[in-house]
């Protein structure tokens, strides 16, 4: 059985300061949370759009 860890963030994470976080986890998803409210995941893929965007 595996277990990943679940890593939270909150919306106003950089997007450099997310993907620091993915490569060194090695998770490919982070959970945005605000408030204790669920706002969305944000994927490694959201991450390379986010850089190829800039």
């Amino acid at each position: 059985m595996f277990t990943h860890k679940v890593i939270e963030v909150s919306p106003d994470i950089s997007i450099e300061q997310a993907g620091t976080i993915m490569v060194k986890e090695k998770i490919h998803h982070l959970i945005v949370m605000q408030n204790g409210s669920f706002k969305g995941i944000l994927s490694a893929t959201d991450v390379i759009k986010a850089y190829l965007d800039s």
